[in-house]
């Protein structure tokens, strides 16, 4: 087993065994509340697994399908998409029967939903679970203890959940949690008119449809080397069009345009959708041209139904308030939530109540979700106002759109829609100016993102130092590999093999034995360790430009997000980092389970690793984790006794088929090999004013960074050590 110099523990050996607590305020009437942390001696099984309080039959098939009005090949949830909202109730155990009757292997993520003591149900292929065979069922059984708001579930195989594996479900919070409605207004009318909104929600699932399949596009990627950066709608409820412009550069921002014109080499202009790329075609092959020939074709205005959100109702009945629980489904496009001259209250982040901020604009990083509360007012009902799902990353000017009616009910069609294309196309959301257009007029805008949430009930206990610190940098080997770890995970060899949580209880064997070709392993971690991560995102990327925001993702575990900064990190620990003055926050610091670590930057994220299993950590950006970009923690195994998993979990199914000669498959494993032999870190020029300095060097050690600070801390001790003896 190689030891990770990408992904390092450093012990600082103290001992820290901090409880997640969260104290209800005082001017609740509910009993004290206790984030759950699990009983480390109780796990569950066939043996004794409770009696679901919830239990659904979900059946996947394949078929075609038109959600923005482009037919092509789409995974359906009980024959819709997306699936169903499911609705569960904190505390619930639930039952969740998966029956696979589409052509392909597959197993699903729960995203967000801890797993304690039920590992075996977290759904990673090769990690925890065996892929459902085609014609095979598995039933997910896991426990919502402590769990409330917005979840989804998908695909954690390829990148099948972009191809429709997906779908939402909502925890209801039960009657004694505490909620921060008084933060909002004091009013009695109020707090009782915002409990009623959220208690009648609606959902804004939110994603990013291709017309290719999963499929076709990681075979457009391999042949040619241009990334799936394209995209042709966003849907909101699976609803949405494809939107078309005759002059991209009238309505692209500035960051597009800019980047435009530094690589007029590799771009000639704009594709039919907008769209550029950020690296070189393949030789022989023309990025502008991949994009149409590789990626669904030319664009091609729709007329698909759009979704409408009906507030005429709500207000009839007395009702002033709409609760819109927004989940973040994409599966590669980070983006921004407005709605046209309203504001929002954001009041819940990844089913954890929040402070409540009001803001005209609410930018979402992918597998993320927020409640969101819309007042409203019948004095703009005199027209329909859009919903905007607009996305941010500076390759494409692309929206998504729903309506929001006062007066209004049902489906809308093409001609029933007011909206000019360009017109809409005129109202981007802009991120460096920070303006939205209402009506023709601009107005400075709030804007909600990640690092401004504090949490309604901060915990009692931040641990206030961490036992274990993992370092992880971010690198992209070769153009369609990308690594979190020295090397990038083999998603081929892992969805074949059997899954590492099986191996190292049933089967015995120690971390060593693992294949250390295949998944990039921690060292053990000792159950109830409190455990920091380092992610630095550097200013490289494998063209020696400059690389893009990822959304990182750690399953089975809320954590708390205690820093971050700009440049390199430059310290073994956090404890180090402070000695310098480096800020955190040991206070009231946001709590996630995602996060993004943007360009030449980096983030420290602090849990309590009571996940007793194999955990993944990974890049959200679907092509970049199946390309490698994930690695795994082994949590407090010494707490699993052998017999915990039967034969019926830890056996490869019968009818499980291979697909190592897939044409995919081959692909990515020929990317793979590639990445592996190039090494960790390409070459890229110096630029002395680079806090980075030369990449190179981090690709020959993580020391040769990490412990910056405590080399010269000890040169500067060893000088004085010996100045003082050169004294005496």
């Amino acid at each position: 087993m190689r030891l990770l110099h990408h992904l390092t523990i450093l012990c600082s050996c103290i001992l820290v065994h901090g409880i997640l607590a969260f104290p209800l305020r005082s001017d609740s009437a509910s009993e004290p509340e206790v984030f759950y942390r699990r009983d480390p001696s109780v796990f569950y099984n066939e043996s004794n697994f409770p009696a679901p309080d919830k239990t659904v039959t979900i059946t996947i098939t394949r078929d075609h399908y038109a959600p923005d009005g482009y037919d092509r090949l789409h995974y359906l949830v009980n024959g819709q998409y997306p699936g169903e909202l499911l609705v569960w109730d904190e505390d619930d155990w639930v039952e969740v029967i998966v029956n696979n009757n589409s052509s392909t292997p597959f197993t699903i993520h729960h995203h967000g939903v801890l797993m304690h003591g039920t590992p075996q149900m977290d759904g990673v292929p090769g990690l925890n679970q065996w892929n459902i065979p085609f014609g095979g069922s598995f039933t997910y059984r896991f426990h919502l203890q402590g769990h409330y708001g917005a979840y989804w579930a998908h695909a954690h195989t390829v990148g099948y959940y972009s191809d429709g594996l997906r779908w939402p479900f909502y925890v209801r919070p039960k009657a004694s949690r505490a909620k921060p409605w008084n933060l909002i207004s004091n009013d009695k009318d109020t707090i009782e008119q915002l409990e009623w909104a959220e208690g009648n929600f609606t959902i804004q699932f939110r994603t990013d449809q291709l017309h290719v399949t999963a499929d076709e596009m990681l075979i457009a990627v391999h042949t040619t080397d241009i990334p799936p950066v394209c995209y042709d709608s966003f849907l909101i409820n699976g609803r949405g069009r494809q939107y078309c412009h005759s002059n991209w550069s009238s309505v692209a921002h500035a960051a597009e345009l800019g980047l435009l014109a530094s690589t007029r080499n590799i771009n000639s202009g704009f594709s039919s959708k907008g769209c550029i790329s950020p690296n070189p075609a393949k030789e022989g092959f023309d990025a502008i041209k991949v994009f149409e020939e590789y990626y669904g074709g030319p664009c091609q205005n729709t007329s698909a139904p759009i979704t409408v959100y009906n507030a005429g109702a709500s207000l009839a009945a007395g009702r002033r308030w709409l609760n819109i629980q927004a989940i973040e489904a994409t599966s590669s496009y980070e983006d921004a939530l407005s709605i046209d001259n309203h504001k929002m209250w954001i009041v819940a982040v990844d089913g954890n109540y929040v402070e409540p901020t009001l803001v005209d604009v609410a930018e979402l990083t992918i597998g993320s979700r927020l409640s969101i509360m819309v007042e409203l007012d019948e004095s703009k009902a005199y027209r329909d106002w859009p919903i905007r799902f607009t996305g941010l990353r500076p390759l494409q000017p692309i929206e998504g759109f729903a309506l929001l009616t006062y007066n209004q009910t049902g489906d809308y069609t093409a001609e029933e829609v007011n909206l000019s294309i360009d017109a809409a196309f005129e109202h981007l959301y802009t991120r460096n100016n920070a303006s939205i257009s209402l009506g023709g007029l601009v107005k400075s805008a709030t804007i909600w993102n990640q690092s401004i949430d504090v949490p309604f009930n901060p915990a009692a206990h931040v641990p206030t130092a961490s036992n274990v610190t993992l370092h992880a940098f971010v690198s992209q080997s070769q153009v369609n590999v990308w690594q979190v770890g020295e090397q990038p995970m083999n998603t081929v060899k892992a969805d074949q093999q059997d899954p590492v949580l099986f191996q190292l209880t049933e089967e015995g064997k120690t971390v060593a034995e693992i294949d250390s070709n295949m998944i990039q392993l921690s060292q053990a971690i000792a159950d109830s360790s409190i455990v920091d991560i380092v992610v630095q995102n550097p200013v490289y990327n494998y063209f020696g430009g400059q690389s893009a925001l990822h959304p990182f993702h750690l399953h089975s575990h809320k954590f708390w997000v205690i820093g971050s900064g700009d440049g390199s990190f430059g310290f073994d620990t956090v404890e180090e980092a402070q000695k310098a003055g480096v800020p955190f926050n040991l206070e009231n610091p946001p709590l996630r389970d995602g996060y993004d670590v943007r360009a030449n930057g980096w983030v420290v994220i602090r849990f309590v690793a009571d996940a007793h299993g194999v955990s993944m950590f990974h890049c959200h950006i679907d092509d970049h984790l199946v390309q490698g970009m994930a690695t795994v923690l082994l949590e407090g195994l010494e707490q699993v006794p052998k017999g915990t998993f039967s034969s019926n979990l830890t056996t490869r199914p019968d009818q499980l088929r291979s697909t190592a000669n897939d044409t995919v498959q081959q692909g990515l494993q020929e990317d793979w090999d590639n990445g592996v032999a190039a090494g960790a870190w390409p070459s890229a020029v110096r630029n002395a004013s680079d806090p980075w300095g030369d990449p190179r060097q981090l690709g020959a050690s993580l020391q040769s960074v990490a412990s910056a600070y405590s080399a010269s801390t000890a040169a500067a001790a060893a000088a004085s050590s010996t100045a003082a003896a050169q004294r005496r």
